[in-house]
């Protein structure tokens, strides 16, 4: 699986990004799992050993230089099929008192 989130004109400055994931179907759930931001994009790790299941829960933190959780976004309805992601729709929403 792989994710590409643009952070559009939201003000702040992201440094670094997790996702973690989590089954429709009690499976153990993957991460925090690094990913990486430039430019205003979050772009993501494959994630190989994504097995099959109904949904997953995907959740993605984005935190500023300091280690603050400055936005998140999720999608609880991610299916995959045959080892591809159906659809993954994640919005981002960020705490503005820590924008600076």
């Amino acid at each position: 699986m792989k994710l590409r989130i643009s952070m559009g004109e939201e003000p702040c400055p992201v440094v670094t990004a997790t996702v973690t994931l989590r089954s429709g179907d009690g499976r153990p759930a993957m991460g925090p799992l690094s990913l990486n931001v430039r430019d205003g994009v979050i772009e993501g790790v494959t994630l190989p050993y994504v097995y099959e299941s109904s949904a997953w829960w995907v959740q993605v933190h984005a935190y500023d230089s300091n280690g603050n959780n400055v936005c998140s976004g999720d999608d609880t309805g991610t299916g995959v099929h045959e080892g591809r992601t159906t659809f993954v729709f994640i919005k981002m929403h960020c705490a503005f008192p820590y924008c600076t």
